[in-house]
């Protein structure tokens, strides 16, 4: 049985939360025994969160992963205690972006302060090769969405797929991808303008489909290449 304990959410209490339920998620969240840590990663721990994003969390448990069930609002990485240290080190893309850029919203035993200091001056970049797979898996639903006409689902995949590809093309360069509203200015800053621009009009909602699949067809083929050469 999952133990519980008083919810702390005073070290919380300059967290915007989404909506009033997930504030309450929250609470009961932080009263679980055998949760020890609430890391909030995306674009909230960056400031640059949109209407309507996700709340994005990382939550380190210990002994056994607790029976709650998060809101809708909340995209939720759980994460036993055990594997932090391995996960941080073989570049997982989720871990290792919180150690980067995350936000503790909870770690009363500091188990995630000690894992940044461990980790947080030699983050493994993500690997070249899950941004291409990830890229051309969002290609290919895109493509099949839009051969069925459901162009507002095949939009969606399309910008997870240039997500992807902007991940990929900042890794070849050395950078660590910040989160998706922020990957437009690091394209730009790496010298990536055409696809920054790309990319752009895929956030706003302006680009063309059949563009955006032709040019992201063109970068998976580069980046292929590159990783044989």
């Amino acid at each position: 049985m999952t133990q519980k304990r008083q919810g702390d959410l005073e070290s919380m209490s300059g967290v915007q939360f989404p909506t009033p339920r997930v504030r309450d998620w929250m609470r009961d969240l932080t009263g679980l025994a055998n949760v020890i840590g609430v890391i909030v990663i995306g674009s909230t721990a960056r400031g640059v969160a949109r209407n309507g994003s996700d709340f994005d969390l990382i939550i380190v448990y210990r002994n056994a992963r607790p029976n709650l069930r998060e809101p809708g609002e909340v995209d939720a990485r759980w994460v036993d205690e055990n594997n932090l240290d391995e996960l941080s080190a073989h570049a997982d893309d989720v871990v290792a972006w919180g150690v980067a850029y995350g936000i503790p919203l909870y770690d009363p035993e500091g188990v995630w302060g000690a894992l940044v200091s461990r980790h947080q001056a030699h983050i493994p970049l993500p690997s070249p090769d899950i941004c291409i797979k990830r890229a051309e898996r969002a290609r290919r639903y895109a493509s099949e969405l839009m051969s069925i006409g459901d162009d507002e689902a095949a939009r969606e995949q399309i910008l997870t797929m240039l997500t992807h590809l902007a991940r990929l093309l900042l890794v070849r360069r050395g950078v660590f991808p910040a989160s998706r509203p922020e990957l437009v200015d690091q394209l730009v800053e790496t010298g990536e303008r055409e696809f920054a621009e790309l990319l752009r009009d895929a956030l706003e909602d302006k680009l063309d489909s059949e563009l955006g699949l032709k040019q992201a067809s063109v970068i998976i083929r580069r980046g292929r290449i590159s990783k044989t050469a």
